[in-house]
């Protein structure tokens, strides 16, 4: 009896002593979201919990549930300097206005609608990885709130906002306007209970600095001569003009850098591509030990410039239809209006401005990144990005859903192009002898196999 007493004694000790080491990530969980209205930024900064690293997690966006387009609508107008509908050209209405883009400064004058952009401060993919996932969140319906929370939510240029992406302190703070950068992202951190990296805190207390802000992060005792600073300030860039840029081809430069294709039969070159890649089975690196970084890749100048030749150079020459002539807006970005095939869902638009149509990059830059991209030269990265045999025509929302996800756990919506779709994969993967998993080499064979692919 005096055994089995001292055996349940033990388990309760052991169970009080799990659930004190637990605390830490449990702490502040159960009053999502936090009143921030009676405490100061100092307190907020304290509360929120440090840990060495945050796990890169497999995310799913639509975990978040929709941004709905009336919520888009809304804060775009309450955004505005001056908002106003007008008909475009098919006599629909359209929303014009006057936006001030706070990240890179800029203020955007009679500028249509869809080339601003809503931001998330803190991204979904970093709330996700610092707490989001958790089966409380998606019970309690903390995602949902997070991704509509207003105090999250800043309107921006679309080339701000893609400059960004899902970047935060320490590898990214705004040139202008950083201090409410900051003092947002450490209210969000706060208000959800999420966590935070020591180093991301770190630069936070450093840049918090120069804005009144006295930031210590709680439990930490940190040197302030740290001597490994990893802070990068991204600086500002410019929206470039296409007048300014190039016209030269500029994909003669990339002749030699990738592997060439397989000489006989069509067929036969297939075969030889899906063989060579059963050598470089394994050796992927998508848990992301290395950190992407989409500006390894090419510019924004370099970005601008592909769009605009892939936007002209793809419009569909519908008879009967005018084709408009580019326009370049107020803040230096050229637009047209034009008539596009979005591809992979199959889907023609007549007449449309073309800020609804993005370039998609069939093999995604952060999927080849973590493929064999990250130890390759600058040259070969920006061959990479300008590929046209990797480039594609996507309608925006298609563009969103699809993210960074490849084959096999992304095929496009039009059936008819699943196939082409497959043997694209096949010809990058191969071209740049790109890393393939065991389940994606399996999922090519069978799709080899069940498509009667040929070349186009």
């Amino acid at each position: 009896m005096q055994a089995k007493f001292r055996s349940v004694l033990l388990f309760l000790c052991s169970s009080a002593v799990a659930i004190v080491l637990q605390q830490p990530l449990n702490k502040y969980r159960d009053d999502i979201p936090r009143d921030t209205s009676q405490i100061s930024y100092e307190e907020m900064f304290k509360k929120i919990d440090p840990v060495e690293e945050i796990e890169d997690r497999p995310y799913d966006r639509k975990g978040f549930g929709k941004f709905s387009s009336a919520k888009r609508d809304y804060l775009l107008k309450t955004a505005a300097f001056k908002s106003w509908e007008e008909p475009d050209h098919l006599g629909k209405k359209i929303r014009l206005g006057t936006w001030y883009s706070p990240w890179d400064n800029r203020k955007l004058k009679g500028v249509h609608a869809c080339a601003m952009e809503i931001d998330h401060v803190v991204p979904l993919k970093e709330a996700w990885d610092a707490g989001a996932h958790t089966e409380q969140w998606e019970t309690k319906g903390w995602r949902s709130m997070f991704m509509k929370d207003e105090e999250n939510l800043v309107v921006v240029s679309r080339s701000a906002n893609r400059f960004k992406g899902d970047r935060g302190p320490p590898q990214y703070f705004p040139k202008w306007k950083a201090c409410k950068f900051i003092k947002i992202w450490i209210k969000i951190k706060y208000k959800y209970g999420l966590l935070a990296t020591i180093n991301e805190l770190e630069s936070l207390k450093k840049k918090g600095k120069p804005c009144g802000l006295d930031l210590e992060i709680a439990g930490l005792e940190l040197e302030s001569n740290s001597k490994t600073d990893r802070t990068e300030i991204i600086e500002s860039y410019p929206v470039a003009n296409m007048s300014e840029l190039p016209i030269d081809n500029h994909f003669d430069e990339c002749d030699g850098v990738t592997r060439a294709l397989p000489t006989g039969s069509s067929d036969a070159a297939k075969v030889k591509m899906l063989d060579a890649l059963s050598d470089q089975i394994g050796s992927t690196d998508q848990a992301g030990q290395t950190n992407y970084d989409r500006e390894k890749f090419y510019s924004t100048n370099d970005e601008t410039w592909i769009r605009a030749k892939l936007l002209e150079e793809y419009a569909l020459r519908v008879e009967g239809v005018k084709q408009f002539e580019p326009i370049t807006t107020l803040d230096g970005v050229t637009e047209i209006y034009g008539s596009w095939r979005s591809r992979w869902d199959g889907v023609e638009f007549e007449n449309v401005h073309s800020c609804v149509i993005d370039i998609d990059h069939t093999v995604s830059l952060n999927h080849a990144w973590h493929s064999g991209a990250h130890g390759w030269t600058e040259k070969k990265r920006k061959c990479f990005a300008k590929d046209p045999k990797n480039l594609e025509l996507m309608y925006m929302s298609s563009n969103r859903k699809k993210g960074d996800s490849g084959f096999p756990e992304w095929t496009p919506f039009a059936k008819r192009e699943k196939c082409a779709f497959v043997l694209r994969w096949l010809l990058i993967k191969y071209r740049y002898e790109l890393a393939v998993d065991s389940e994606e080499y399996k999922s090519l064979e069978q799709a080899m196999e069940k498509c009667r692919l040929h070349w186009y």
